[in-house]
């Protein structure tokens, strides 16, 4: 046989079976692509198909069911902190081996295509930096509930313009909730021995309205350990729950709260990420990591938010906050600043076991910008329609401090939020022994009436009322 046709015949042979291989992976990859994106979020798979380079993720494994809501602040936080890990342990045990195989997999020195790596205990999740055939790997495994893109989250823009003490003896806002009459029936009811945690932009621990108080500190963002605030949201949250009105007008509802957990997770521009979120949701969980010594907050203030996915399960969030409520932590989340509209309510706000919280005016009338519900949702494979905010707070035109020892008007349901915090802090001071269930009730059940009649999906349960809900509680409710 020709030498020649010889050679002809075997690259042809070597054209068609490259071919073909080409076609069955073309096929194959196609099929896997299609199966890994339905656990992708849309936002990932769009940055999939523009890059080759490694991309940040959030890998959620199948969630654990929570334990039952009937033991929710009777067993005690170390146990139910212990139980949490353990579970979690022994539900990422094949993910990590397989993990670990993937870092020490390296090529000819090549780097390795994971790395960044850090496995959460509030939520059974990892984070990490993964090539692209990587994350599709990872989403292709059963234990795998869901990837995330790691993607950038920002502070709703705030309404601000920097005022001076006006002699007031008390703020607006802390004479619409009642606090001038409760404090002059019952000076000792200040939040006293009650630990508030704040995840936010961080706080100026040399402002006059926290003399005196202990702050534990961690910088998710930055690293820098000492506690510092170079965007002034966080400052001005942490005067509503706790300032001690240094500058001549109370402006703390609870200014007896000398323990302050803050963790910063929004930069000086107001920008944070999915992953330094859940680092602080899980840092507020036990914020020395050692489940015995008692540090971890009664109450946490969260004035942020995002949008709200589809799926209660699907929420990255969701695990972060049920964790917090099986340890007895009370979730005082923002509604968010998406108003008028209808079902406008955000994430982590929006979910079924976070409190939100709608802004109100010096007029007691809900804010043009005050997210509103119903929020629809599906929850356990149904569809669910439920009332949010859970109840509304002063939110417009507040006035508290801000970094430099000065101080700021600003409007947002961020304002509105640390209104509640602070209130809850009296309600748990007042009864120290209250569950969750128990001061949600409390709350939402002494609040005035507003808009509707009942709960409304513009002020929630009403208006908030701390010296209404200490009557309640002296007169029984709770038990």
């Amino acid at each position: 046989m020709n030498k020649y046709f010889i050679a002809a015949e075997r690259r042809a042979c070597r054209v068609a079976a490259i071919a073909l291989v080409s076609v069955l992976t073309f096929q194959l990859s196609s099929s896997v692509a299609q199966a890994d994106e339905s656990k992708m979020s849309a936002r990932l798979v769009n940055v999939l198909e523009q890059t080759s380079n490694p991309v940040p993720v959030v890998v959620m494994l199948q969630q654990l069911t929570p334990l039952p809501h009937t033991v929710w602040g009777k067993i005690p936080s170390a146990q139910v902190e212990t139980m949490i890990k353990h579970r979690i342990l022994e539900n990422q045990r094949d993910l990590r081996a397989h993990v670990a195989e993937l870092m020490n997999n390296k090529t000819f020195g090549a780097n390795t295509s994971i790395r960044n790596v850090k496995y959460f205990w509030n939520v059974n999740a990892m984070m990490a930096t993964a090539s692209v055939d990587t994350i599709y790997s990872l989403s292709d495994r059963d234990d795998v509930a869901f990837v995330y893109l790691d993607e950038r989250i920002k502070l709703a823009p705030d309404y601000r313009v920097e005022a001076d003490v006006d002699g007031s003896e008390f703020t607006y806002g802390l004479e619409k909730i009642g606090v001038p009459a409760l404090r002059q029936a019952n000076p000792d009811i200040s939040g006293k021995g009650v630990i508030v945690g704040i995840l936010d932009t961080g706080i100026d621990p040399k402002h006059p309205e926290f003399e005196g108080k202990t702050i534990t500190f961690k910088d998710l963002v930055g690293g820098k350990k000492d506690a510092y605030d170079d965007h002034g949201h966080g400052t001005h949250v942490a005067g509503t729950i706790a300032g001690i009105g240094a500058g001549g007008t109370q402006i703390g509802v609870a200014p007896g709260v000398t323990q302050l957990v803050i963790g910063k997770v929004f930069t000086a521009s107001g920008g944070g990420s999915l992953s330094s979120i859940l680092k602080g949701m899980e840092f507020m969980a036990d914020p020395d990591g050692k489940p015995e010594t008692p540090d971890q907050p009664r109450v946490i203030n969260n004035s942020w938010g995002g949008n709200l996915g589809d799926s209660v399960e699907n929420d990255p969030f969701s695990p972060a906050v049920f964790t917090w409520v099986q340890l007895n932590i009370f979730p005082s989340f923002a509604a968010g600043n998406s108003g008028p509209s209808a079902s406008s309510v955000g994430s982590p706000g929006g979910l079924p076991q976070s409190f939100a919280v709608g802004a109100t005016d010096q007029n007691d009338k809900v804010t043009s910008f005050s997210s509103r519900g119903p929020v629809s949702i599906t929850h356990k494979g149904e569809r669910v329609k439920y009332v949010k905010p859970d109840v509304s707070a002063p939110g417009k035109s507040v006035l508290s401090a801000m970094p430099g020892g000065k101080y700021g008007e600003m409007s947002g349901t961020s304002m509105a939020t640390p209104h509640t915090t602070g209130a809850i802090a009296l309600v748990i001071q007042t009864k120290p022994d209250a569950t969750i269930v128990q001061v949600r009730d409390i709350l939402m059940k002494s609040s005035k009436d507003l808009g509707q009649s009942g709960m409304d999906n513009d002020y929630g349960a009403g208006r908030l009322d701390v010296n209404h809900a200490y009557e309640m509680i002296m007169n029984g409710a709770g038990r």
